[in-house]
């Protein structure tokens, strides 16, 4: 599976999507070394072998596995992938530590939300250069985009949790 075509946002055939996700988890988690998969696989609660069976799509990922996955991963890339070709985008629920005060929070939010807007507009300056996008640059503008996206959604969230 060519690790394009999920992040471009590619909805692959229902066949392959356990495939594609055990890859995606795979090489999300291959160059951080065993020690993150054994570490992964101990706080998801499996010994090292039944979840490298996962990876290796031997046997697929459950829901609740899925789901601690999440927890214990911390990449948005894995719900990127769950999520696409649906009109959901992931966005996390924390701006920062549970003991930042509100403002606190609200400034890291915005803050970030700067800076996720700023690579948007670098990579699509860095991109025209020659004008013209090629495939690979408008993947690297799209996620990008999911960047800042996810950073307005969290800090929509963090707002709404005050009604």
């Amino acid at each position: 599976m060519d690790n394009r075509e999920t992040k471009a946002g590619t909805v692959l055939p229902e066949a392959d999507r356990g495939r594609a996700f055990a890859n995606l988890v795979h090489r999300t988690l291959t160059g951080r070394g065993k020690s993150e998969l054994d570490r992964v696989a101990d706080e998801m609660g499996m010994s090292y072998a039944a979840f490298y069976n996962r990876l290796r799509h031997a046997t697929p990922f459950s829901a609740d596995e899925i789901q601690r996955l999440l927890i214990v991963v911390d990449d948005p890339i894995i719900a990127d992938f769950l999520l696409a070709g649906t009109p959901y985008i992931p966005a996390e629920r924390q701006i920062g530590p549970d003991t930042a005060s509100f403002e606190e929070n609200l400034a890291r939010g915005a803050e970030r939300i700067v800076i996720e807007a700023a690579d948007v507009l670098r990579a699509a300056h860095e991109a025209l250069v020659d004008n013209h996008i090629d495939h690979r640059e408008e993947i690297t503008i799209r996620e990008a985009i999911r960047e800042a996206e996810r950073a307005l959604l969290s800090l929509r969230g963090h707002l709404d949790a005050l009604r």
